[in-house]
C-alpha cells in the first residue's frame, strides 16, 4: 500500500501498539518500508490476526516511481473493444469477516467502503485515495456449492482473485475463443456478466474479467 507519509503510519503503529517491522531509509531505497504483523527480532513470524491476512507493506509512492500528483483518469472510450484496462480489484479469502474488518480498522485505520451479502460470500470492499487504484476485497465464502468455498477448503484464507476490467467484455470473449483459452461465464446478483478465466491456463490463479466501470470521483 501506498502512503504519503510513511513516517506517520510508523508513528500510529508504535502509539497503537501493532506489530510491525521497518526497513530504514538507504541507499537502496530513499524511504522507509513498513510491514505489518511481523517484528525486526521474528521476521519470518507473520500474524495475519493484525493485518487481516492482507501480509500489507507500505510504502511511499515515490518508491514505485509513481507521480506526486495525478492526472484525471483516462478515458475509457479511447480503448479499443476487447482490451483490458487495468486491475480493478485484489480478492483475499478470510476465515471469518468481522475479526479482518475490525483489524483493519483498529490497527492501520482502514474503513470498508461497502460490505455486501451475496448468493456465496459476504464481503468487504476497500478503495483508496487514488482513482486508478485496484481496491482490495475481502471475501468470508458462506456456501459450500461455490468456487470461492473449493478454493477456500484447498488453500485456506490467503490471496484468491486478480479481478480485471474491460473494455468491451464480448470483444474479449471473443479474443479467448480465439486462442482457444477456456472460461465459463457466471452473474453478479446486480446483473453483471463476468468471465472466469480456466485457472489450469493461469498457474492457478483464479483471473475473473469484469466490464469496465468508470473511475470513482
Amino acid at each position: 500500500m501506498f502512503a504519503g507519509d510513511v513516517e506517520s503510519v510508523i508513528t500510529n503503529l508504535e502509539r497503537r501498539g501493532v506489530r510491525h517491522r521497518v526497513s530504514p531509509a538507504g541507499n537502496d531505497f530513499p524511504s522507509p518500508r513498513v510491514w505489518i504483523g511481523v517484528t525486526d527480532d521474528d521476521p519470518l513470524g507473520y500474524d495475519p490476526t493484525v493485518d487481516g491476512g492482507l501480509l500489507v507493506e507500505v510504502i511511499s509512492p515515490d518508491l514505485a516511481g509513481l507521480p506526486t500528483e495525478y492526472a484525471d483518469p483516462a478515458d475509457f472510450d479511447s480503448y479499443a473493444p476487447g482490451t483490458i484496462v487495468r486491475v480493478a480489484a485484489r480478492r483475499f479469502l478470510v476465515a471469518d469477516l468481522d475479526e479482518a474488518v475490525r483489524a483493519l480498522d483498529a490497527n492501520l485505520s482502514l474503513t470498508p467502503s461497502g460490505l455486501v451479502t451475496d448468493t456465496f460470500a459476504r464481503r468487504a470492499r476497500y478503495t483508496f485515495g487514488i482513482s486508478a487504484s485496484a481496491a482490495i476485497e475481502l471475501a468470508q465464502p458462506t456456501s459450500t456449492e461455490s468456487d470461492l468455498a473449493d478454493f477456500a477448503g484447498k488453500w485456506g484464507p490467503g490471496p484468491h482473485a486478480v479481478v480485471l476490467a474491460v473494455r468491451g467484455l464480448e470483444q474479449l470473449a471473443l479474443d479467448l475463443e480465439v486462442r482457444g483459452t477456456p472460461f465459463t461465464r457466471s452473474e453478479t446478483d446486480e446483473g453483471q456478466s463476468v468471465l472466469h478465466v480456466d485457472t489450469s491456463f493461469t498457474s492457478g490463479t483464479p483471473f475473473e474479467l469484469h466490464e469496465v466501470e468508470p473511475f470513482r470521483k
